[in-house]
């Protein structure tokens, strides 16, 4: 009986998955493929400055598909045939481990409903395919829960790579996925010093290579490589200076001559800031600020002319600025750093300040519509409810945590009970992918669709197992 129900399972995931594949199919020409930072991957052969900035992963990708003489329609498809793939391995590994039924379910609706999500698999950006190598990533974990191969290992090892060279955020996996197998090992492997070392061998060798060969590709592409990272702090130097608390020490240096400038430039928007009573209108504000800081920065004329008068060279003197602003305001730099990481669920402001009290002066975005809609409060509000349940499954789930820990309880209870380590292995996937993009990156909306997909599952394990056990014990399903 056991075997037809897998039978059962697996034919149900098949026809759901094609589901999948035909629903989302039939809205590809809705979506434009081009989006402002396709064009680096487009021309990244071609030597391009904007090319210079990128990873050379997706643009092999799109190489490869454009000599099978594929179409941007025809990617797009690509994309999506590969996400499903992926998550139809997700849901059988997720079935495999002990999930609730009800839950994948769930999850699969939860996927297939969400149009931002889905817009991405016909859009010439890396999202599409980090999003679907997150899911393999997390399938291969749990496979692992109930045998170690060589095999699984290598493969997670390429899956770690392969994310890696289309989001440098994704490094974060490498660390993470080792700590979790090496965890594994500890529990159910008597022989762990004896295999840990061809283990790490087996997972980091895969990703050095892919790792590797990146470099190598975008060697033959460009003669130098860009700081997206330089540009994306100098972004947030520049928003530095409407914090009230910023300060600029008057040492005659060619940064603190630049940092007065930006001062100058910016204090109405400081101004604008501060008149901002709602606190989820303000994050919304100053992540679109720091974005338009990041992509369109004022005084470039002033910077160019300050450096030449020093013999810095232009993105030299930025670094140099981001360093001195770092070193002179720490704190204010944790704060901004926190106001990404609690603006991932304000995806869209209501524009009731930009449109009462006047659109700051720097404030060029012209994506975002500030004009009032019904819909956009609504979209607005899911995603943040969206947010305060994910906050509140991730306090529930380290309370559980710390509690095993001081009970000395920790890897009994978690070799009893899988879904709780599921469970903890999402929160802390989530919370690294966040304060990856916080820490490093400018704030923009759809980097919350990097952790979308594990988000929905956490929540949907937390609350099934509370509506299941009101004392919240983590028992397998």
């Amino acid at each position: 009986m056991k075997i037809k129900s897998k039978k059962y399972n697996q034919y149900i995931l098949l026809l759901s998955s094609f589901i999948y594949f035909i629903v989302w199919a039939q809205f590809s020409d809705l979506f434009d493929p081009i989006r402002p930072d396709s064009s680096g991957y487009l021309n990244f052969f071609a030597g391009t400055e904007d090319g210079a900035n990128r990873l050379s992963g997706y643009p092999i990708f799109l190489l490869v598909l454009s000599k099978l003489k594929f179409e941007l329609i025809h990617i797009g498809y690509f994309q999506l045939g590969i996400f499903v793939f992926a998550l139809y391995y997700l849901m059988n590994s997720l079935l495999k481990f002990g999930v609730n039924k009800i839950i994948v379910a769930l999850l699969f609706v939860g996927l297939i409903l969400n149009p931002f999500f889905n817009q991405f698999h016909f859009t010439i950006l890396t999202e599409s395919l980090s999003f679907s190598f997150l899911l393999i990533f997390l399938g291969l974990a749990l496979s692992m829960y109930t045998k170690i191969t060589n095999t699984k290992i290598t493969i997670f090892g390429m899956m770690i790579g392969l994310l890696a060279i289309l989001k440098p955020v994704s490094l974060i996996f490498l660390p993470i996925g080792l700590i979790y197998f090496c965890l594994l090992l500890w529990i159910f492997n008597s022989s762990f010093s004896q295999k840990i070392i061809l283990y790490s061998i087996l997972l980091c060798a895969p990703f050095l290579i892919i790792f590797s060969l990146e470099k190598v590709v975008f060697s033959f592409a460009h003669e130098e490589k860009g700081s997206q990272f330089t540009e994306h702090f100098y972004g947030k130097s520049i928003l530095s200076t409407t914090y009230s608390s910023f300060g600029i020490l008057d040492d005659g240096t060619p940064e603190s001559q630049m940092l007065r400038l930006l001062d100058d430039e910016y204090s109405n928007d400081q101004k604008y800031l501060e008149s901002i009573e709602d606190l989820s209108e303000k994050l919304a504000i100053y992540s679109l600020l720091e974005n338009d800081a990041y992509k369109y920065p004022s005084l470039e004329d002033e910077l160019v002319f300050i450096a030449s008068g020093y013999g810095l060279e232009p993105i030299e003197f930025k670094r140099s600025i981001v360093f001195y602003s770092l070193k002179n305001n720490p704190t204010v730099f944790l704060r901004m750093m926190f106001r990404h990481y609690f603006s991932f669920f304000n995806v869209y402001p209501s524009g009731k300040y930009f449109n009462e009290n006047g659109s700051p002066q720097h404030l060029i975005n012209k994506e975002i519509d500030f004009s009032p809609s019904t819909t956009k409060v609504i979209v607005h509000n899911i995603f943040l409810i969206f947010g305060a349940i994910f906050y509140l499954c991730s306090i529930l789930i380290f309370i559980k945590f710390f509690y095993l820990l001081f009970q000395k309880s920790f890897l009994n209870y978690i070799r009893d009970k899988p879904l709780y380590l599921l469970a903890l292995l999402l929160t802390i996937l989530i919370h690294s992918i966040h304060f990856s993009h916080a820490l490093f990156g400018v704030y923009v909306p759809r980097y919350l669709m990097f952790s979308y997909p594990y988000i929905i599952l956490l929540e949907l394990i937390i609350i099934f197992q509370l509506l299941k056990n009101k004392k919240f014990r983590f028992n397998n399903s």
